[in-house]
């Protein structure tokens, strides 16, 4: 008998059978989201004009894997992303958390005895943009939401800071948007937050946060010159990361310094984490793709912040100050 292949089919079989168990959830939050389509289909025609005012400056460096997931981004998500845009391959294999089983099950229990049962309610629950795979109908919310959630519940039990004290927070690598977009969800929290990407990210976490939040909130970065949003998210492109000042309360990158060309990762200890006092990272063990991944433990370490291995992702550690 070939046990891997009966382990297999067995996985893909209780795969199907949770998405079917999920799938009125997931209609209704199709369903919940008119508005966002509505400012969806409004912003999406912008991308291709802000992407091209970007391009115009040189795009900073990044790793060879990150050059080619972010060619490969250009050709799917622009000149306008998707609907749908969490389903794209890249993303879905780089920055959505869908491993499910005992990781959300142990991460989803550590939410709970965290936090009241309405405040996780409301921090988690997904909206309908990017059409994201459910994994919790009482909580109409996916994996990937429950896994941020769960990076600032470990922070704030380690270091026990108030989320409220955070004015200033620079996110070194964002994703899509959603740990920002989280973190404002917690109670009187409204700091001012940058995330610093590759300018076809940025433009993505635009469009994401901007469909959701309201334009008001949310400001691209297109120029060298154009100043950050006060109590709102700044996104700024690579290349123009010299005009972050030093000056932030929390600096967070989760998994995305780690997977940084080393001379981004001096710059940033050059920056003192731009001046950051807390620190909220995720890294990975150096390997043949990423050689210098593992070294963020030490840097990080060296400057006062406690390392945890995370038990379910072997080789991945948080750093927390």
């Amino acid at each position: 008998m070939n046990h891997a292949l009966v382990n297999r089919l067995a996985r893909k079989a209780a795969a199907l059978v949770r998405r079917v168990a999920l799938a009125p959830a997931q209609w209704r939050l199709e369903r919940s989201g008119s508005a966002e389509r509505l400012h969806y289909e409004q912003l999406a025609a912008q991308c291709a004009t802000r992407y091209a005012r970007i391009r115009t400056h040189d795009t900073g460096e990044t790793t060879g894997l990150w050059r080619d997931f972010n060619e490969r981004l250009e050709r799917s998500l622009l000149p306008r992303p998707p609907w749908d845009f969490l389903r794209d391959p890249v993303i879905s294999a780089t920055m959505v958390m869908t491993k499910g089983g005992a990781n959300l099950a142990a991460e989803l229990a550590a939410l709970r005895a965290f936090w009241p049962p309405e405040t996780l309610r409301t921090m988690v629950r997904e909206n309908a943009l990017g059409s994201p795979r459910l994994a919790n109908a009482e909580l109409l919310t996916s994996h990937n939401s429950i896994h941020h959630a769960h990076h600032i519940a470990r922070f704030l039990q380690a270091t026990s800071v108030r989320p409220d004290t955070i004015g200033t927070v620079v996110e070194w690598g964002g994703g899509y948007g959603n740990l920002a977009k989280l973190w404002r969800r917690m109670k009187g929290c409204a700091p001012t937050w940058v995330i610093i990407d590759t300018p076809v990210l940025a433009v993505v976490q635009w469009l994401y946060l901007a469909a959701i939040l309201g334009e008001d909130t949310v400001r691209l970065m297109e120029h060298s010159d154009t100043t950050l949003l006060h109590g709102g998210i700044t996104i700024i492109p690579l290349q123009f990361v010299k005009a972050v000042p030093p000056t932030a309360d929390l600096f967070v990158s989760t998994w995305a310094i780690s997977e940084s060309p080393r001379e981004l990762q001096d710059m940033v200890v050059e920056r003192s984490w731009f001046g950051a006092r807390h620190l909220l990272l995720g890294y990975q063990d150096s390997n043949a793709h990423l050689p210098n991944a593992g070294r963020i433990g030490a840097l990080a370490a060296s400057v006062g912040a406690t390392i945890e291995d995370l038990p379910a992702l072997p080789g991945q550690h948080y750093a927390f100050r």
